[in-house]
C-alpha cells in the first residue's frame, strides 16, 4: 500500500492477505502521502489490538481471567468492523524540523525518511495517525498506555509463576543477555525495497 507495491504483487506473494489488503486500503483511501499511509497501516493494526484488555486482566488476575470477561468492543476483529465503517481521516500533522515536510510531501518512500534523526518526527506522526485510529476512550488504550500497565503486569504474572512453582530461566552469564538485545536491534531493520519470494536468494 504505502510502499507502492501493487495489489498484485502483494497478493501473488501472500493470498490470505488480500482481503487485509483490501480493507486497509480503502481505509486509508484519504491518505495520500505514502508516508503517512505507512504509519496509518501501523495505527489501525494497534487500534485493534491495544484494548483495555490488559485492565480486564488484572482485575481478574491471570487465574482467574477468561475471554468471557472480555467485552465484544475489546475484541480486535470487531474493533476492525468498527474502523471499517468509519475511514481514517488525514490528521494535522506537524513538527518544527523543516526536514519533516519532505517525507510528508514526498510520493514514494525512500530510506531517508526512516533516519534515527528525525525519529521525534516519526513519534509526532504516529502518535497523531493512531489518535485518529482510536475508536474512543473506555476501549481503547493511548498511544503509549500499556507501557503504564506493564510493571503491574509483570509483578501479577510473577506472582503468579510462584505459586505454580514456576521459575523464570536465568542465564548464567548476564552479557550474554545484553548480547541478544543488542542483535536484535541491530537485525531489526526497516528495507525500503521491491517485494522479494520467500525462497528467493539472499
Amino acid at each position: 500500500m504505502a510502499l507502492g507495491w501493487s495489489r498484485e504483487e502483494v497478493i501473488d506473494l501472500f493470498p490470505s492477505y488480500a482481503r487485509y489488503f483490501d480493507a486497509m486500503t480503502a481505509l486509508a483511501e484519504s491518505i495520500t502521502s505514502p508516508y503517512l499511509r505507512f504509519h496509518a497501516g501501523h495505527a489501525l493494526a494497534r487500534a485493534c489490538m491495544q484494548t483495555t484488555i490488559i485492565d480486564r486482566v488484572l482485575e481478574a488476575g491471570f487465574d482467574g481471567f477468561t475471554i468471557a470477561r472480555l467485552r465484544e468492543r475489546e475484541l480486535p476483529d470487531s474493533r476492525f468492523m468498527r474502523l471499517r465503517r468509519c475511514p481514517l481521516r488525514r490528521p494535522e500533522v506537524t513538527h518544527p524540523d523543516p526536514r519533516t515536510r519532505q517525507p510528508v510531501e514526498a510520493d514514494s518512500l525512500i530510506a531517508e525518511m526512516f533516519d534515527v534523526e528525525l525519529e521525534k518526527w516519526w513519534n509526532t506522526a504516529n502518535k497523531a495517525m493512531y489518535e485518529a485510529a482510536a475508536l474512543g476512550p473506555g476501549s481503547t488504550l493511548p498511544v503509549n498506555g500499556h507501557l503504564d500497565r506493564t510493571p503491574h503486569l509483570v509483578t501479577t504474572a510473577r506472582r503468579l509463576a510462584r505459586t505454580l512453582g514456576v521459575e523464570a530461566t536465568r542465564r548464567s552469564r548476564p552479557a550474554q543477555a545484553r548480547g541478544i538485545v543488542l542483535e536484535n536491534i541491530e537485525f531489526e531493520v526497516f528495507s525500503v525495497a521491491d517485494p522479494s519470494r520467500a525462497d528467493s536468494p539472499r
